[in-house]
């Protein structure tokens, strides 16, 4: 009976815990456990803004010419905003999401004469369903993968042959960054059982939006920095820092169908992109007591170099710098 009894006291604490991940000092030793959590038809309603500066350098393209023409300089912008729904929550398990996107809209400087609106602009109003387990990991992205296909087959214009395909630019990579990777910071902790303690440090590959197609990532350093007692409940505070990772990982969606095609816009014609460095940082607040992502601000600087078809004019400098917020509106 005895055996029993501590049995049961030991399971009433993990369950206490589960229950109130901020004070679990005492079953963790000292450490935290962010867990994602859903209410049962309680929708969680955020926006999302992208906006980046390119510039394009020309001045090392032709070595030969005393005249060197100034940098160009273009910009891309998008703005969404989506909500959230619980349609099957298991607490402490995987939970049934419906979301949808109430409003959205891009803008390109950069863009190719062609008079189509952009093509993520199509995801107004769509809906997908996925499944969430406590950890943040998405674990059912079939929905968001069909979505994300079918908004990349209006980039194409019609041509009437395959082998014609013309695609616009469009910032459907900037839907990808802020879906796909929307519980990233909890999610990549390596052992979330065990949970974590200020200071401490764990990693992540993510997607570099742009119109611009190329075949590159940004590692991530995530370190839980504080945690701040607010009137709300405790707030986790996690730091990020961006560099440039080696290779892109296998598993992200494809927005484009197979084959080849060619890019319109005035990055179509460049060729052999090639990365140089990526620096900076960010942070990210997520509500520990109501296990959701509060807000968080991404800022880093991407240079790379691209050439022009056959070697034609040597090569050209392009620095993106990027901006991306989120936040959940009350």
């Amino acid at each position: 009976m005895k055996k029993m009894i501590i049995i049961f006291a030991i399971a009433a604490c993990l369950f206490c815990a589960c229950q109130q991940p901020q004070k679990v000092a005492d079953i963790t030793g000292g450490k935290l456990l962010l867990t994602v959590d859903f209410e049962q038809g309680q929708t969680l309603r955020y926006k999302f803004v992208s906006k980046r500066s390119i510039s394009v350098d020309f001045s090392a393209a032709d070595d030969r010419s005393s005249k060197k023409p100034a940098s160009q300089k273009y910009g891309e912008s998008f703005e969404m905003t989506v909500a959230y729904t619980p349609v099957e929550v298991t607490p402490y398990g995987a939970s049934k999401i419906e979301a949808v996107v109430e409003s959205v809209s891009a803008r390109q400087s950069s863009s190719s004469r062609s008079s189509k609106a952009d093509a993520v602009q199509a995801l107004a109003g769509k809906t997908w369903t996925m499944t969430v387990d406590s950890t943040g990991k998405i674990i059912d992205t079939s929905g968001l993968e069909i979505l994300i296909k079918e908004v990349g087959e209006k980039s194409f214009r019609s041509r009437g042959s395959d082998d014609a395909r013309i695609k616009d630019p469009d910032l459907i990579k900037d839907f990808i960054a802020t879906q796909w990777f929307m519980w990233d910071e909890v999610s990549k902790i390596p052992d979330p059982v065990k949970g974590i303690q200020t200071g401490q440090t764990w990693d992540s590959v993510t997607i570099i939006p742009s119109s611009i197609i190329f075949p590159f990532a940004k590692n991530v350093s995530y370190t839980l920095a504080d945690v701040n007692d607010t009137p709300q409940g405790d707030i986790a505070v996690i730091k990020e820092d961006y560099s440039l990772a080696e290779t892109v990982p296998t598993g992200w969606p494809n927005p484009y169908p197979g084959g080849s095609f060619q890019m319109a816009g005035t990055f179509g014609m460049l060729r052999g992109y090639k990365p140089q460095t990526l620096v900076g940082t960010g942070q990210y607040l997520f509500d520990i007591d109501k296990g959701r992502p509060e807000s968080y601000s991404q800022n880093y600087v991407f240079e790379l170099t691209a050439g022009f078809p056959m070697n034609l004019g040597g090569r050209l400098g392009i620095v993106i710098e990027q901006n991306l917020t989120m936040e959940l509106l009350k």
